[in-house]
């Protein structure tokens, strides 16, 4: 009889009443069903938020490295124009510049620069320079104002880069 009894009380441990909680503390049976489908769309539509501004940041990413090549190679063409036109204009010549011949240098100037093909980067560039004198009350030194305009690429992707240079000469 001891053994039916410890039979009878494992059997009763196994058999929950229909409605009574489980141990875990959920409900068995259909109210289950689907509850993870709510969190599975929800992971979904997080991940498909994600992939979407990854694939943005990438387009842009590949629109702005050629942007800031030209940007970059616009400003180095100016920097040459601003450079070569102060060589021109004050060492140019083997002997010492005098004020008339970086007046008459100064003048000469305003050519459009071109780059030949061996300068690889700055083969779509151009520059355009500009000079300016002006003079001191006295007459006694020449201030002159240089401007290297550099313009690179075409269409979407170009740019335009200014470099302002002083100088004088007494």
């Amino acid at each position: 009889m001891f053994h039916n009894k410890e039979l009878h009380n494992k059997e009763s441990l196994n058999k929950l009443p229909p409605k009574q909680k489980s141990r875990s503390g959920f409900h068995s049976g259909k109210k289950q069903r689907g509850f993870l489908m709510p969190v599975a769309i929800f992971i979904l539509v997080v991940m498909a938020g994600f992939a979407a501004s990854l694939n943005r940041m990438t387009a842009q990413t590949a629109i702005m490295v050629p942007q800031e090549m030209i940007s970059t190679a616009a400003f180095y063409a100016a920097e040459t124009g601003a450079q070569l036109a102060l060589n021109q204009m004050f060492y140019s010549v083997a002997t010492t510049v005098t004020r008339a011949d970086a007046d008459a240098a100064c003048v000469a100037l305003a050519t459009p620069l071109t780059f030949p093909a061996t300068a690889s980067g700055l083969v779509s560039c151009s520059v355009a320079l500009s000079c300016a004198i002006s003079n001191d009350a006295g007459n006694t030194t020449s201030f002159y104002s240089i401007s290297s305009a550099a313009s690179c690429g075409s269409g979407d992707v170009s740019a335009q880069r200014t470099i302002d240079v002083s100088s004088f000469i007494q």
